[in-house]
């Protein structure tokens, strides 16, 4: 355990909101909408994101390319077993890791469909946030956030912004995201031992935004979702019903609060927009850098459902009884150092940053 405020496996990092050689500073960094940001700022982002992609090579992990049995059967190297790793590709690492199954036929998908799906993603997003820092330097940078709820056909979906779809293959061949390519594509181990090689390139990031003939998500529906209470329901998975974090997640409808086995709401329904990238595997969604700003709207809406239900709200977390490694108390599968999911039930100034408002209750 580090001395606060100190943080990271090597306890050589700040606490979340702490900054300086000796974590002396504190601030409140205001995320804001990328629609409002100036061209600067948004060639900042776009920089910053390449730079985390192609540039950043941690110095605090490795990732590991092989199973246990592979690592202790004596046929593999540590050289071979292990990876250094950029830091976009460890983002895309660690919810892969976190997304598939342990093993080849059972899917435990812990971060998605359970009561910690909202506190996973917002150290997860923090998490993203601190290596863009630490990418450019730029220690007053925040993450900005995508309102998607409205948008209706994805006004971010251009070069000025994260690319447009080019080709039958709807590839971004003239945006800054040109040269991304996933890794990590694929959501179960490998049969012959070995887990994701992030230096294994699979495959161009796209989009065909729309295709499915469905629009993103309206803003009715996100006010809709802010309007349920408590926060999760027994049985704390996917299938259960009137709370807000399953109607968030999207698959209960956020007007009438049901599982409907047929059509899927708000984040679901929002990933399967894009009909590329951003859902061809759940594992491996955050390949696409729209993620980025996509996730940081998702904490927004849950940093609003807090702001209006407090700590009757937060007490709403299920404490016991929600699948493994979701509970109160549970350690988040795949993050080290280890962190409960209890933590992230706080405002988002406990972490250093509030969010510049929403835009009015329009659709576009």
């Amino acid at each position: 355990e580090c001395e606060w405020p100190f943080a990271g496996p090597a306890c050589d990092k700040c606490a979340w909101g702490y900054y300086g050689d000796e974590c002396e500073v504190k601030k409140t960094l205001t995320r804001k909408n990328v629609k409002s940001l100036s061209d600067a700022e948004l060639d900042n982002l776009k920089l910053y994101l390449n730079w985390m992609k192609f540039n950043e090579t941690l110095d605090d992990y490795v990732v590991s390319a092989c199973t246990l049995p592979t690592m202790t059967s004596g046929d593999y190297t540590p050289e071979l077993c292990f990876r250094n790793v950029t830091a976009y590709n460890f983002i895309v690492y660690v919810h892969w890791y976190a997304t598939i199954s342990t093993n080849s036929t059972l899917m435990n998908n812990y971060p998605h469909g359970t009561a910690g799906f909202l506190t996973w993603h917002r150290h997860y997003m923090l998490l993203w946030e601190r290596y863009l820092q630490e990418a450019s330097g730029d220690y007053d940078f925040a993450l900005p956030y995508w309102q998607w709820t409205g948008d209706v056909k994805c006004s971010i979906c251009d070069d000025r912004y994260f690319g447009g779809s080019h080709g039958v293959n709807g590839t971004l061949d003239t945006s800054a995201f040109s040269e991304w390519q996933s890794v990590c594509r694929y959501m179960t181990v490998m049969s012959d031992g070995f887990l994701c090689n992030t230096d294994t390139k699979e495959g161009f990031i796209y989009r065909h935004p729309g295709a499915a003939e469905h629009d993103l998500p309206t803003n009715k529906e996100m006010h809709e979702t802010l309007d349920w209470f408590p926060y999760a329901a027994y049985p704390y998975d996917a299938t259960s019903e009137k709370n807000f974090i399953n109607i968030l997640y999207g698959a209960a409808l956020s007007e009438t609060g049901m599982v409907n086995d047929t059509i899927t709401s708000m984040h679901i329904a929002a990933h399967g927009f894009f009909n590329g990238t951003m859902d061809e595997y759940v594992a491996s969604t955050p390949n696409d850098p729209i993620f980025s700003v996509f996730h940081s709207f998702v904490d927004n809406v849950f940093e609003m459902w807090l702001d209006r239900y407090g700590e009757e709200g937060i007490n709403t977390y299920p404490r016991w009884g929600a699948s493994g490694g979701s509970n109160w108390g549970d350690y988040m599968v795949g993050l080290f150092p280890p962190v409960t999911h209890g933590t992230y039930m706080a405002n988002s100034t406990e972490f250093g940053y509030v969010y510049e408002p929403i835009a009015p209750y329009v659709d576009n």
